[in-house]
């Protein structure tokens, strides 16, 4: 075995090594795309949340008036509940004697929202 050959045989190896690593290397980047897609998904929904239990705080601590307006999306899923329980606050707060005024744009998708 002269030396050329022993160094065609190690550079040979390192070549599959490194094929090996960037097959590994793709495969690890699009898991991480995925994860990061999730993590998105997640922040998002945590901020919506946090946003309605604001709202709902802001409400409960009136004492003369709440003034607000709809400006989202229909809600979907968990947040129709949370619409609810926001509705809920508004009446349970102008039977305390809080004035409430909502300013709702007539767009079909807000009307569900001011039915609620």
């Amino acid at each position: 075995m002269t030396m050329e050959f022993g160094l065609l045989l190690l550079e040979s190896g390192l070549l599959i090594a490194t094929v090996i690593m960037l097959i590994y290397s793709i495969h690890e980047g699009k898991r991480r795309d995925h994860l990061l897609k999730e993590v998105g998904r997640v922040t998002k929904v945590l901020t919506r949340q946090e946003y309605f239990f604001s709202i709902l705080e802001a409400m409960l601590d009136a004492k003369r008036e709440i003034i607000g307006c709809v400006t989202g999306r229909p809600p979907s899923g968990d947040e129709i509940s949370m619409t609810r329980h926001i509705a809920d606050t508004i009446e349970r707060m102008s039977g305390k004697g809080v004035r409430v005024r909502y300013l709702l744009p007539k767009f079909p998708d807000r009307l569900q929202i001011g039915l609620q």
